[in-house]
């Protein structure tokens, strides 16, 4: 019979259901900061915006409260940018500009395919010149294949012959000895050669000097530097950039700039842009990463610079405690032979202990496989070849390194009795910081960015005074959707989201019929599919804490299978 308090809590999540909608209102408000606000609708909007294939990341209740949590970040961001001459930045306008001429650049370039025409003459040469990609295939098999193959290169010539068409209208001609003697090592050297012409062009935004270079090349972000090796392959990059401003120049005169939805990526480019200028003042910059604080990192954390410990055992295994006992008083008087190492029959006597405890391996032990030894035991709480195993795990790091000595007789997850010894132990290796500097400057970095980032993250939402309602994000749904998702989580072995709509039916449905079904499939994916036997216990346990019912028999089974004891079936 269902008491009291589980009625009353019935209803209270019946009333609970009737006032919470199936559907959001658009309006709704889940956060406010300053004067601003984020309602359902803009966060929908945001979520749209993600790519399809990360966007289903974001659409349960969870993932829009992570969801919501980034926008606020994203948010205070933008509002505190404006605290900061970031306009004046030249390196940020440089950016800014590229981004946006980017943004006109393919859009133009994806205009060009209506200009591409493959003919059945030039699809069917392509066939015949590459019969490597189609074999075992006729030419209509091989249709799609051969267009996707001819489509770039047909592109590209379409490319080549617009920008040389543009060259001729604007005028573009690239000194090229000028380009030679730019000093891409020290930029201060090119100062005396400031006003000599790098791209010569009638037209304003496309001329350049060296001067201008200087300013340009300078604010390049350092992995583009880094690829610009040599003069050859700066030529080639400013080749680049005048087919950007070229393209961007063209765009602008057919009207591409009266486009609503490129005019939305520009304001998006910028708004992005403007985030990371801010993230790089108020955070990255804020990191001290000189070789003093790199190298007393490295020492402070000397451990995550090393090798890993490992240790190798031999191990003993038994059906029954008397056994295991008795084996181990052999084993013991065994290894107990290497005290005698320093007499003359020394090696005769390590022969010989091999071979009876070979014997006895054989003879007795479960464990027969390389004479019971497990190598490579990290410091992990896993033993090869068996799982997760607390309380072996424990004993193998606590035990002497000696192989003379046994561990004391134990049962594993498998209820088999067990004992070992340690045979090596490897202990860590520290590597010189001469052969790691740049991982650890790398570790360094992203680990104190992060604390940077936490720290001020949380100085944003106490100034502008960050409100959020998460709580307005919940729906309940039928107890039959959280089963039918929660069995295609399985079905597609994504068993972590099929504990978590389970765990929504033992939250919104404790009816002693929906939440006891729940608590038991927890409990079956915890010991089938995720190894995890300690929550998969907790599960079973609770199981058998509900009226008796179908599935108590099988909870009890189950525990007496991990090795639980049996549990009185609890009648109301």
């Amino acid at each position: 019979m269902v008491n009291l308090q589980k009625m009353v809590l019935v209803m209270v999540v019946f009333l609970m259901l009737f006032s919470v909608l199936n559907a959001i209102s658009k309006e709704t408000v889940l956060a406010e900061f300053g004067d601003k606000v984020i309602t359902f609708e803009d966060l929908e909007e945001k979520l749209e915006a993600i790519p399809a294939m990360y966007r289903h990341s974001y659409a349960s209740e969870e993932g829009k409260k992570k969801l919501l949590d980034m926008y606020c970040t994203e948010s205070l961001f933008y509002m505190e940018s404006w605290q900061h001459d970031i306009e004046n930045n030249a390196g940020y306008i440089g950016r800014l500009n590229d981004q946006v001429k980017s943004v006109f650049y393919n859009a133009y370039k994806a205009s060009f395919a209506s200009e591409i025409i493959l003919t059945d003459i030039e699809k069917q040469a392509f066939f015949e010149e590459h019969p490597e990609l189609f074999a075992g295939r006729t030419f209509a098999e091989s249709i799609g294949q051969i267009e996707s193959k001819l489509m770039p290169q047909k592109q590209n010539e379409i490319v080549q012959q617009k920008k040389a068409e543009l060259m001729e209208k604007y005028g573009v001609t690239i000194i090229d000895e000028n380009v030679r003697n730019f000093n891409i090592e020290d930029l201060t050297a090119n100062i005396p050669n400031n006003e000599q012409i790098i791209i010569e062009s009638a037209n304003s935004d496309l001329h350049k000097t060296v001067a201008d270079l200087i300013v340009y090349y300078d604010f390049l972000p350092q992995n583009k530097k880094m690829a610009i090796k040599n003069n050859e392959i700066l030529k080639k990059y400013l080749e680049s950039l005048i087919e950007l401003d070229l393209f961007y120049l063209e765009a602008l005169e057919m009207g591409f700039g009266e486009d609503e939805a490129l005019s939305s990526k520009v304001e998006m480019v910028k708004r992005q842009l403007r985030l990371s200028a801010t993230y790089n003042i108020i955070v990255a910059d804020k990191v001290d990463l000189s070789d003093e604080n790199v190298k007393k990192y490295y020492a402070e954390n000397i451990m995550q610079f090393s090798t890993k410990a490992t240790r190798k055992i031999q191990t003993f295994g038994f059906e029954n405690e008397k056994v295991a006992t008795e084996i181990r008083a052999k084993v013991q008087k065994q290894i107990k032979l290497s005290f005698f190492e320093n007499f003359q029959n020394a090696e005769k006597l390590k022969v010989k202990k091999q071979q009876n405890l070979q014997k006895i391996i054989e003879e007795y032990s479960i464990y027969k496989a390389k004479n019971g030894e497990i190598d490579h035991i990290y410091q992990n709480d896993i033993i090869p070849g068996i799982g997760k195993d607390k309380k072996y795990y424990d004993l193998v790091w606590s035990t002497p390194a000696d192989s003379t000595k046994l561990s004391e007789i134990f049962q594993n997850i498998k209820g088999e009795f067990i004992f070992f010894r340690i045979l090596n132990d490897n202990k860590p290796v520290p590597q010189p910081f001469a052969e790691i500097e740049m991982k650890v400057k790398a570790q360094m970095q992203k680990e104190l960015t992060k604390k940077k980032f936490d720290d001020v993250t949380a100085k944003l939402e106490t100034k502008y005074n960050l409100k959020k309602y998460q709580e307005r994000l919940l729906i309940i749904l039928d107890v039959k959707e959280y089963y039918d998702k929660a069995e295609t989580s399985q079905k597609g072995r994504k068993f972590k989201d099929a504990i978590h709509y389970y765990d929504k039916i033992i939250q919104f449905y404790p009816n002693d019929e929906d939440d006891y079904k729940a608590t038991f499939m927890k409990g079956f994916i915890y010991v089938e599919n995720l190894k995890d036997n300690e929550k998969a216990t907790e599960c079973f346990v609770k199981v058998l804490e509900f009226s008796k019912g179908d599935l108590h028999e099988s909870a009890q089974f189950m525990l007496d299978e991990m090795g639980g004891k049996e549990i009185e079936f609890t009648e109301e």
